[in-house]
């Protein structure tokens, strides 16, 4: 078959329907399409292939011991000419992706824009979340040098291993020139605390911390007259909601306690502090706090009475409730799933003169705590000797970790095998040559992928007539993150989203009214189709959209098309249209994405880099033809990012008089 030439530069119509090609002529004025350009073209760039991750994973399945995590390496399985050498399905990348370190699936967003909306669709991150609960991490965090950083490691290496020495890995660095608390970290997030007071900064703004993405986030200023301000930190795994919680102080002489409480619940659109009511006046300690199963529990001490007492907050319903405490607790922890306390003779510290310390468990039902008391082995002394530390907490069933208050160079941490009661010494090493500053050790740290920051705000921008324009805010009461190029139909924006949980919908946002409609797939074809939906089409004058099983690519391998009708959505009707045997000799080796949907029925298809042939394809589902076609007189930008549309309409009036009146 011959091709069908069609001249760029020229004005008339040589082939139809007609196409607008838009080239990136600087490197400055890439869009997102650059990156899925770039890595996917016939030269190889980016078609990805997980042999290498399928062995380790297979690996990792026939030898249970093996904890090691599984890495994810990257090869090009496209040869010259661009042939597949192997693809695997969707259910089996996310199987992988899962499993791989939090810092490689961070890279692994580079890879494609649909690499990267993969990688951020709640369905996988709330998996990878289930997984790396299984796999916590040691996480060391500190303040030098004008940043705050961040290291971790495998907590195996520790427990089961009994391990004299452990390298972490930097995951990330944030700005940060002025001295902070921080909270225990709660599902993969951390918050700073009591910066107010430990900075002397008054407009001091508290952060919320992601050091697997390295993402961060300052949240707005508390309003208060008080200088002190207490957060912590909680998670709500029912709902699957953060909220933290603040509590402003009063510090007179015997007049202790916390005056206002506030809550700010993350993801919810725009962050707002809410009041709260307590009916108990206490004062919070902001050194120790646990969030166990949905419920934020912190030390504190009643104002009047000055009794001791552990302080429960209900992330869900927001309620306080009060459980008193036999003494003054050092510190919280979760063992094994309940609340614990931990209690030595001097409140602060431990050191080699130590001889003991008591567990404290909560007995739920009857609201009081059962003692037990645990004597160190003789070998305490002689390890830890005059370095002070503190109770971390509790790993694997019932060992122990300790970590100095301040960093060493060598940094050591001790772990004590309370079955065994041994006590062992164990060098971190990798977090550099610093000392003197104050350190924070955690453990039962889990990974998490999510994305702190989302599309929240909605926004339009009117072009009025005369010339002016406005933007204003909408209001939109699904909170969603938008997936793919939306298209316009009789008046409606439509575009992809998915919601806070596990849900793909279709938003429908109305220009005259401005107001957002949803419509929202629930079945399980949602997890695989939020990945391959790619192209939004106008298919007579309703909402379509078309979608391949090749990483919503086509190329010479693919057989089959899956065309889908918003009409359909509530039956998830599909039609399977099969792609005839001509295709394979006509596309050859390009890689090519769906342009749109012409007026005529025909798909048009073309590739997102400008090659030298440059070629468009047309295909005809109801006939089963396909037509390629040749455009002339854009060899110079060879090698450019291309954009092509089709139906465009010819408009001679100028910008100025398209402002000034009303469009006919």
């Amino acid at each position: 078959m011959d091709d069908l030439i069609m001249n760029a530069g020229a004005g008339g119509s040589a082939a139809s329907p007609m196409a607008v090609f838009s080239s990136a002529l600087s490197s400055g004025s890439a869009t997102q399409a650059a990156p899925v350009a770039e890595e996917k073209n016939k030269n190889s760039k980016g078609f990805i292939s997980f042999s290498c991750a399928m062995s380790a994973m297979m690996k990792k399945r026939k030898r249970q011991v093996s904890k090691e995590d599984v890495a994810l390496t990257i090869s090009s399985s496209v040869g010259e000419y661009g042939e597949n050498s192997g693809t695997l399905p969707i259910d089996l990348m996310v199987e992988i992706l899962s499993r791989v370190p939090a810092k490689s699936a961070a890279r692994f967003r580079c890879v494609s824009n649909d690499w990267n909306s993969l990688l951020r669709s709640p369905y996988l991150t709330n998996l990878f979340l289930k997984r790396s609960s299984a796999r916590p991490r040691l996480l060391i965090t500190f303040q030098a040098e004008g940043k705050w950083s961040f290291f971790s490691s495998p907590e195996y290496l520790i427990s089961e291993q009994n391990s004299n020495l452990v390298v972490v890995d930097n995951h990330m660095d944030v700005p940060k020139d002025y001295s902070f608390g921080v909270c225990v970290p709660v599902c993969g997030l951390m918050c700073t605390s009591n910066e107010w007071v430990l900075s002397r900064k008054r407009d001091a703004r508290m952060m919320i911390c992601n050091p697997s993405t390295g993402q961060f986030k300052s949240l707005p200023k508390v309003r208060s007259c008080r200088g002190n301000v207490i957060t912590y930190i909680g998670y709500n795994p029912i709902e699957k909601q953060y909220k933290v919680l603040c509590m402003t102080i009063r510090e007179k002489p015997f007049k202790f306690k916390a005056e206002e409480h506030q809550v700010l619940t993350l993801g919810t659109g725009k962050l707002k502090w809410r009041m709260l009511e307590c009916s108990v006046d206490h004062y919070p300690y902001y050194h120790s706090s646990i969030c166990i199963n949905g419920v934020l529990f912190y030390l504190a001490m009643k104002s009047e009475s000055k009794e001791y007492m552990t302080v429960s907050f209900h992330m869900k319903d927001e309620n306080f409730m009060f459980i008193p405490n036999q003494d003054l607790l050092s510190t919280l922890i979760n063992y094994k799933g309940r609340l614990g306390g931990i209690r030595h003779k001097s409140f602060g510290f431990m050191d080699g003169g130590d001889v003991g310390f008591e567990l404290w468990i909560l007995d739920v039902i009857n609201q009081k705590w059962i003692r037990s008391i645990h004597v160190l082995p003789p070998m305490w002394k002689d390890v830890v000797a005059e370095t002070r530390v503190y109770f971390v907490g509790i790993i694997g069933s019932c060992e122990v970790v300790f970590s100095p208050f301040v960093k060493s160079d060598p940094f050591y941490i001790f772990h004590l095998d309370m079955k065994s009661n041994s006590i062992t010494r164990v060098e971190i090493k990798g977090t550099g040559p610093l000392e003197g500053q104050a350190v924070y050790t955690f453990v039962n740290h889990i990974e998490n992928v999510n994305l702190i920051i989302q599309a929240r705000k909605h926004q339009v921008l009117t072009l009025e007539n005369g010339g002016n324009y406005y933007g204003e805010f909408v209001d939109c009461s699904i909170p969603h993150t938008p997936k793919c190029v939306g298209i316009c139909i009789n008046g409606h924006l439509y575009y992809k989203a998915m919601e806070n949980e596990y849900q793909l919908m279709i938003v429908r946002f109305d220009i005259r009214s401005e107001k957002f409609k949803f419509t929202t797939i629930n079945n399980y074809e949602a997890v695989q189709i939020q990945f391959l939906l790619r192209t939004l089409i106008d298919y007579k004058v309703k909402l379509g959209a078309l979608i391949t099983d090749l990483d919503g690519m086509f190329s010479r391998a693919t057989t089959c098309i899956e065309f889908w009708v918003l009409d359909d959505v509530e039956e998830h009707k599909w039609w399977r249209h099969y792609i005839p045997p001509l295709w394979e000799s006509l596309v050859e080796n390009y890689w090519l994405v769906i342009v749109r949907m012409t007026r005529n029925g025909e798909i048009v298809l073309t590739s997102l880099e400008l090659y030298d042939p440059f070629y468009t394809f047309c295909y005809n589902m109801k006939r089963k033809t396909i037509t390629r076609i040749k455009i002339q007189g854009m060899e110079a930008f060879k090698g450019r990012n291309i954009f092509t549309f089709t139906d465009h309409i010819e408009d001679v009036r100028l910008m100025e008089a398209i402002m000034a009146t009303k469009a006919g």
